[in-house]
């Protein structure tokens, strides 16, 4: 996985007398993986090595995360082990957490990454955009009977990744989301993405696609490409406009959300 920005300052930095317990909970509806990182504030965490389903299934888990404040940036990788054929889930972002609260954090395909901080036996709290200082970027991708729905919830302004693929013959298959919300003054979402997926039996890289979107909040935008339908849709609290002459309508009115077509993905 590419190395966060946020996640490169772990060598510099400081370390702080006050540490906390990160939940972490990979499930794949059928199963769940757990593992607690003790996490202290202002500092980084590694933890790799494997864990034990519910179910008694064996799988290396690679967590690394950093703490600022109420800030978390991570990096999380599921796998059968280096090098193996089978099933992964990788994700990587920077969100908005507190203690004592816990999020959804991934929802893609099959799998569903919670998060949480001090908040041992607590489920993950139902998404609410109210009030949030995160975002929920969701894709979903279809054509007749496929479909492939994916979620990641971010900071405004930092970059998403989610894999969730598999290696089947020799060939990596799957789908992979690279997501860069950004709120602009009036209230709206510049989203930069790159998306492709490639299913069993279609050509390597069967859909691929990246552009840059205006979309409002709560608002769900759709484009055609290489034979799919792909929905986008970011859900938020939606800031205040500036404007001295702006009504209180006027000043939480998202901005209009701007369609376009689909680019194809530069090589």
């Amino acid at each position: 996985m590419i190395l966060l920005p946020c996640l490169a300052a772990f060598l510099s930095a400081p370390l702080s007398a006050q540490t906390h317990l990160l939940g972490v909970k990979v499930s794949d509806g059928k199963t769940a993986y757990v593992q607690t990182v003790k996490l202290p504030q202002g500092g980084q965490a590694n933890v790799v090595g494997p864990v034990v389903g519910k179910d008694g299934s064996r799988r290396d888990m690679i967590v690394n995360v950093l703490l600022g404040g109420s800030d978390l940036s991570y990096q999380l990788e599921l796998s059968q082990g280096r090098g193996a054929a089978g099933q992964v889930i990788q994700a990587q972002g920077q969100l908005s957490i507190r203690p004592g609260g816990g999020l959804t954090v991934v929802e893609c395909g099959r799998w569903r990454i919670d998060l949480s901080l001090d908040a041992a036996g607590k489920s993950p709290a139902a998404w609410d955009a109210s009030g949030s200082a995160n975002v929920r970027v969701s894709a979903e991708l279809s054509r007749g009977r496929e479909k492939v729905l994916c979620r990641q919830v971010l900071r405004p302004g930092s970059q998403g990744n989610v894999v969730d693929g598999r290696t089947q013959g020799g060939r990596k298959l799957g789908f992979i989301m690279n997501i860069l919300p950004a709120v602009t003054p009036r209230g709206a979402v510049e989203l930069q993405y790159q998306l492709e997926y490639t299913r069993p039996g279609a050509p390597s890289g069967s859909f691929q696609v990246q552009n840059q979107e205006t979309l409002a909040f709560g608002r769900r935008t759709s484009s055609e490409s290489s034979g799919y339908r792909l929905d986008l849709l970011v859900e938020g609290a939606a800031p205040r406009a500036s404007g001295a002459g702006a009504g209180p309508a006027q000043r939480n009115a998202p901005e209009p959300a701007e369609e376009k077509k689909a680019v194809p993905l530069l090589r």
